[in-house]
């Protein structure tokens, strides 16, 4: 039986188990996104009862074969974050592209320190920075992100030029200079490429990862449908 003891990580996903367990995905430090059955957790007697939480540092250990594991210990490795409004649904979509885009048992720290750093982030730093700089360097390590130096052809990218993206081919000269749903002002890629952000190089980089992102999963993103029924209520 394959196992894991000491392994840092998150709960990025959860749902209810029969009566009294958990499945939770984990996003781990050496193991990438993991599934876990958690036993019993939801009895009021559990040792784990308040702790398997989204947001909390984690020291789990694990085993099995299939790709559903079996939680055998979880600990705190540091004090819970603790969000309210913007930066809830803001922490929480950080949760859902994650559970919705890492494939399971792809080890990759760079992204569990990138997930770790925006948490921290969000607790003082603007919501909008901290998303779109978590969304271009996700997709960047998974292999889907965009060149924001060159263009489709291998040229360098023009602040004067306007571009046009397109799907798994990159940013081409538009017909047009007007900006609409795919087409962006190079001084606005050159600008999110340098991470260069004001609240209109903000908007554009927002525009271009929704593209990027809807492309991948193809389904709505429930929390940020959430956000916006907060904030239209």
């Amino acid at each position: 039986m394959h196992r894991i003891l000491d392994e840092p990580a998150y709960i990025i996903h959860a749902r209810l188990f029969r009566d009294t367990s958990l499945l939770l995905d984990l996003l781990t430090l050496h193991h990438g996104r993991v599934s876990v059955l958690a036993k019993g957790v939801r009895r009021a007697r559990s040792r784990w009862a308040g702790l398997l939480q989204p947001f909390v540092p984690l020291n789990i250990s694990y085993s099995g074969k299939s790709t559903l594991k079996i939680l055998s210990q979880a600990e705190s490795l540091g004090a819970p974050l603790f969000f309210t409004g913007a930066h809830l649904y803001s922490a929480l979509y950080l949760n859902e592209l994650l559970y919705k885009l890492l494939p399971h048992d792809d080890a990759d720290e760079a992204i569990f320190d990138l997930y770790q750093n925006a948490l921290q982030s969000l607790t003082h730093e603007s919501t909008e920075i901290v998303l779109r700089l978590f969304e271009l360097r996700l997709l960047k390590h998974l292999g889907f992100g965009l060149s924001f130096q060159q263009d489709a052809t291998g040229l360098a990218l023009q602040a004067d030029v306007f571009y046009e993206y397109w799907h798994e081919k990159g940013w081409c000269v538009a017909a047009s200079h007007t900006l609409s749903k795919e087409v962006f002002s190079g001084e606005h890629l050159l600008a999110i490429g340098a991470e260069n952000f004001c609240p209109t190089v903000l908007k554009e980089a927002k525009r271009i990862a929704r593209i990027l992102i809807q492309s991948l999963i193809g389904k709505p993103i429930m929390s940020r449908a959430l956000f916006q029924r907060e904030v239209i209520s």
